[in-house]
């Protein structure tokens, strides 16, 4: 603004003297200043539409639809536009005494000092606007600032951007304009946090990155990727081994189990669709056919991309609404029917469940299904209108949001080329397709596990207190969906060790098992008080087991005759997995078999997802037809993979390891519980991720070996 740009005074010495950059966020502040100024003005102006618009512009630019510039832009037009100047620059001096005080770093502020008693010429550079950044270095006794400047007319702020975001290599032109110079000072010094700072610490003869604990210097040819807090050369190599070595076991086990799976079901015909995806899979893995589609899917802008990928997957699983029957059957009914009844202001549970009929006593069942659904449920419900047309509704977002976090853990990990193979094989999938149009709690856990994988890309040895709380909580309701997600903080202690975290591993570790406790615990006191009991989600646990673990067992779910001992449902929980157990320790080579029979039938098809999508409702041949489409891209998928693990390095990537331990996780898990095909679904948008990175692989190949020609 024009009264709130600072205006920089012209330089007073010579280009020798010595001048001391300090960026602002994560560097003399504790975190981000921008988001808080916006909260707190808005909260004090009680002006309440411009935070829900805050959510929104947030999240089109964590998924980068929105570029930094644009998100800024929009959000200082929503909270300051026609905003007296005058009350913003009081506000900001009310920030700067208390919000900025509290969160100043002690250490880079006594660096500063240190600075300014040597004589350096002392500037704060932010990316920040100018709206209260120049407030802030008064407050702190830096009187040479460069920001983002926003525009006014006369006394009120308009709130466009005028020029450049001050962000990344920006910072260097700004900084060159306000010393009147090419080059740095013989003697200078720059601080900042962040991956957008490295140009400038390169910039200055002495750069340095801000850590939590301290700062270390950069070197003028420090790549990116060290920036993001990957220890270059410290992932173990034994780590390395094991996951190259279950890539290569886990895509044999999946060819065999695709291979076998139509003649256990004695179904010849099936291999007709298997055939059909080997030979898709096998021409869009051919170099040029590889190269040439890659190029394709660069060749549009981001945006571009994004938009037509989210109306694509929006499209397809909406259309699948009106195909397929509209009544939910099987689980997902009673999800349903227990939303139904807390709205209506009853109980959870209390609708009785035919196999376990002698239990059905006051009603049915009070917690053998987790709760979580039908907690979506009720809460989607409640914001729309109670019915299973709206539940799927809700499904089919999700599954939206599935795709857009496929693409951004890509992006994060590999490359854009590889966010947009994955994403795209993602959004047309037909078992996630057709499967969104049920009240399944699948999809929901497979955004679940991508949403924690792109956090802990984010920051990968040292995230943010939000990030380690946002984790927990998503466990925590991943718990509540599906109880095998309280082992979760195990898989992402691992992925801290792997990235380098060390012994703050165990500290991340402990802050997300505190927030998944939170998230959890309302439920287990109520459990308490029905029961009178411990019983921390579910009581179908043991049940599920025993299902799958008994003399008759063919590894699917079936109804068994009760063992001695239940009384009620948490008696039978604990009976029939107490009896699950004692059958695998007397009957070993009982069990390993039936683990290869759960291995193909968890991964040797996808199609049998249609009995939950169908429930015998459908024609016949429209059922076929349906499973035939599902096992064609099955198939090629497979391929994909298979191709991606013997002549690419897709098992390597270290950023992908914590996909790969929710992988190894999910397919150990069903060795041992009941199998269906269902349960490989939230894997699926991981398996897109390993086929698209050997896509790209290829495709690189390819497009070497072209340029080798052409020189």
């Amino acid at each position: 603004m024009n009264a709130l740009i600072h205006k920089p005074a012209a330089p007073t010495a010579a280009d020798s003297v010595p001048i001391a950059v300090f960026d602002l966020d994560g560097t003399l502040l504790r975190g981000d200043s921008f988001v808080p100024f916006l909260v707190g003005y808005a909260l004090r102006r009680r002006r309440f539409w411009p935070l829900v618009s805050l959510a929104v512009y947030v999240s089109l630019y964590a998924c980068r639809i929105l570029s930094a510039r644009t998100a800024k832009e929009r959000l200082l037009v929503a909270f300051f536009r026609d905003e007296p100047v005058d009350v913003i620059t009081e506000y900001a001096d009310r920030f700067c005494e208390n919000w900025v005080r509290r969160h100043l770093r002690a250490d880079m502020l006594m660096e500063m000092r240190r600075h300014q008693q040597a004589g350096h010429r002392v500037i704060l550079v932010s990316a920040s606007p100018d709206v209260y950044v120049p407030a802030i270095g008064r407050s702190i006794g830096i009187h040479e600032v460069i920001c983002t400047r926003v525009a006014a007319q006369g006394r009120y702020c308009v709130g466009t951007v005028i020029g450049p975001n001050c962000k990344g290599g920006d910072k260097i032109e700004a900084l060159k304009a306000h010393l009147r110079l090419e080059g740095p000072p013989g003697e200078s010094y720059a601080y900042g946090d962040s991956r957008s700072d490295l140009p400038l610490l390169q910039w200055v003869r002495h750069g340095f990155l801000v850590c939590r604990h301290g700062t270390r210097p950069v070197s003028r040819h420090e790549r990116r990727p060290d920036a993001r807090g990957y220890r270059r050369g410290k992932v173990s190599h034994a780590a390395r081994a094991a996951f190259i070595t279950f890539g290569l076991a886990f895509c044999v086990q999946w060819a065999v189990s695709v291979l076998v799976f139509p003649l256990y079901k004695q179904r010849l015909a099936g291999y007709v669709p298997i055939v059909a995806g080997v030979i898709a899979g096998l021409t869009i893995c051919r170099p040029r056919v590889c190269h040439a589609l890659t190029r394709r899917l660069e060749m549009h802008p981001r945006r571009a991309f994004l938009t037509g990928l989210t109306a694509l997957a929006l499209g397809a699983r909406l259309a699948c609404l009106f195909v397929f029957p509209m009544e939910p059957a099987n689980d997902h009914k009673y999800f349903h029917l227990y939303a139904l009844n807390w709205l209506e202001g009853k109980s959870y549970g209390g609708i009785g469940w035919p196999h376990v009929s002698h239990l059905n006593k006051d009603g049915g069942p009070k917690a053998f299904y987790p709760p979580g659904m039908s907690l979506l449920l009720v809460g989607w419900y409640w914001l729309t209108v109670p019915t299973p047309l709206a539940g799927k509704l809700l499904n089919v977002l999700l599954g939206t949001v599935l795709v857009l976090l496929v693409y951004d853990i890509g992006r994060r990990a590999v490359g854009e080329a590889v966010g947009r193979w994955a994403s795209l094989l993602t959004a047309l999938m037909p078992a996630l397709v057709f499967y969104s149009s049920t009240l399944g709690y699948e999809i929901a856990l497979g955004v679940i596990f991508c949403a924690i994988i792109d956090l802990a890309l984010v920051a990968p040895r040292r995230p943010k207190f939000w990030h380690v709380a946002a984790m927990g909580a998503l466990a925590g309701f991943g718990s509540l969906l599906k109880p095998i997600c309280l082992l979760i903080p195990l898989l992402i202690l691992a992925w801290w060790v792997l990235s380098g975290a060390r012994w703050r591993s165990l500290l991340y570790t402990c802050g997300v098992v505190a927030c998944m406790a939170l998230v959890i615990a309302p439920w287990s006191l109520r459990n308490y008080r029905t029961f009178n009991d411990v019983v921390l989600i579910s009581t179908n646990g043991g049940y599920v087991l025993y299902s799958a673990n008994n003399p008759a067992s063919e590894g699917i779910h079936m109804v068994v005759p009760p063992p001695p001992g239940e009384t009620d449902e948490v008696s039978m929980d604990r009976a029939r997995s107490r009896a699950a157990v004692q059958w695998m320790l007397h009957n070993p080579g009982s069990f390993l078999r039936l683990a290869l029979v759960k291995s193909m039938l968890v991964w040797g098809t996808s199609s049998t997802v249609m009995s939950y999508i169908s429930f015998d409702r459908l024609p016949a041949w429209q059922e076929n037809l349906c499973m035939a489409v599902i096992n064609v891209f099955w198939a090629a998928l497979l391929v994909a993979c298979l191709v991606a693990s013997l002549t690419t390095h897709a098992w390597c990537d270290r950023r992908l390891y914590l996909a790969y331990l929710f992988l190894v996780y999910l397919f150990a898990l069903h060795l041992v519980f009941e199998a269906h095909s269902r349960h490989h679904v939230p894997v699926l948008g991981i398996l897109a991720l390993v086929a698209a990175a050997g896509l790209v692989g290829i495709a690189n190949k390819e497009r070497a070996v072209q340029q080798t020609t052409e020189s």
